[in-house]
């Protein structure tokens, strides 16, 4: 997830089986979840290191490192503040910890940026085929992505995520940010549904699994490592591994 909102904590308690046969409605996060955002965002900025700082003579190990030190910075100053650094701001600083400001212009490393990672961008396997079978078992579908519509919409269009869902909820256009139960509520009362009728699946723990149960709703977790949690009620490494819940034989 791009741009995350401040996370409270919230009582969890313990994962059930999804009554799948209740399930009105299927309720989607958008970056790691439908689509490979930080995978897109690493191989950008490889690029950057070898196309920018290779030539200041900055290694990529080096760049990579001082990338996570910056978005290590990122999460606890948003924690602080409750404000998520855009990229531009995020490589600007990453320029400066690396001491090549003055070389390496946050503005450009951002520009180019931009251009890369939408080439780096991918559908997670089965994507599109766990929104198709959301939808033909009879449950209305809806993203809920956190970050800005500039930032998210293009993301959307590039990959026709309109077309396969009822309602597209863009937090910045809402107005209510993840976690907040108010982003959640929106998308549902657009669907119809009551929070125990729907399924929310996503990457993160804080933004999508504990705010989404906390209000009633059946919750997927998407891990790639496939881990445990109390608050998840299904965990899969990826989209395609909800198609076997969602045949309409299940229902």
């Amino acid at each position: 997830m791009e741009v995350p909102a401040a996370a409270p904590a919230h009582a969890q308690r313990p994962a059930g089986p999804i009554p799948w046969h209740t399930v009105k409605a299927v309720v989607f996060d958008m970056d790691d979840t439908l689509i490979n955002w930080r995978e897109a965002e690493h191989a950008a900025i490889g690029d950057l290191a070898r196309d920018h700082f290779a030539n200041a003579g900055i290694p990529e190990p080096e760049v990579r490192a001082a990338y996570a030190q910056v978005m290590a910075l990122n999460m606890a100053a948003f924690k602080a503040t409750g404000r998520w650094w855009y990229i531009g701001e995020r490589l600007a600083l990453l320029s400066q910890r690396l001491g090549t400001e003055r070389i390496v212009i946050g503005e450009v490393l951002a520009d180019h940026f931009k251009v890369r990672v939408v080439q780096h961008l991918a559908l997670l396997p089965g994507a599109l085929e766990a929104l198709a079978a959301s939808r033909a078992r009879g449950a209305r579908t809806a993203l809920l992505t956190n970050g800005p519509g500039h930032v998210q919409r293009p993301k959307v269009d590039q990959f026709q995520l309109g077309a396969h869902v009822d309602f597209v909820g863009i937090t910045g256009e809402i107005g209510h940010w993840k976690p907040s139960p108010l982003a959640f509520l929106h998308v549902l009362e657009k669907l119809g549904v009551r929070p125990e009728e729907a399924v929310m699946v996503g990457d993160s723990i804080d933004f999508d699994v504990l705010p989404a149960r906390a209000l009633g709703m059946h919750t997927v977790w998407v891990d790639p490592v496939e881990t445990s949690h109390p608050s998840a009620d299904l965990v899969v490494r990826a989209p395609d591994q909800l198609l076997p819940h969602l045949a309409k034989s299940g229902l």
